[in-house]
């Protein structure tokens, strides 16, 4: 999650250079490119510590190492999160800017969601 909001916290510096150029009477991406190689390179870096976190977590709880039920790991962002480039290809127009414009986010709400309610207070000590 702290990834998540580093990298969307990023969209600000894009936003405001974009500002900025327009303001200059630049185009748009003038000086917005930096802002958005910059918003590129923390995802790379950021891609791999994600990947190896969501892989243990799917693990663990595959595994019944955890408090969660097992079919909590298939709800998992970083799992379902890859299958979107796939997926579009099958969507026509309208369906592809609803599913690959906000794909992530909602899956995360329903994920945490169902992250909370999955585990059972009982096993908790």
């Amino acid at each position: 999650m702290i990834a998540y909001g580093v990298i969307h916290g990023a969209f600000v510096a894009i936003a405001v250079a974009a500002q900025n150029a327009a303001a200059l009477g630049l185009p748009a991406d003038a000086l917005a490119q930096t802002a958005i190689r910059s918003n590129d390179l923390l995802r790379n870096v950021t891609m791999v510590p994600v990947a190896v976190f969501t892989l243990l977590f799917t693990w663990l709880v595959l595994a019944g190492m955890s408090h969660y039920p097992r079919w909590v790991a298939l709800f998992n962002p970083g799992l379902l999160f890859p299958l979107k480039q796939p997926l579009l290809g099958w969507l026509s127009s309208p369906a592809q800017v609803v599913v690959g414009g906000g794909f992530f986010e909602p899956d995360s709400a329903d994920f945490l969601s169902i992250f909370y309610a999955g585990a059972d207070p009982k096993k908790v000590e």
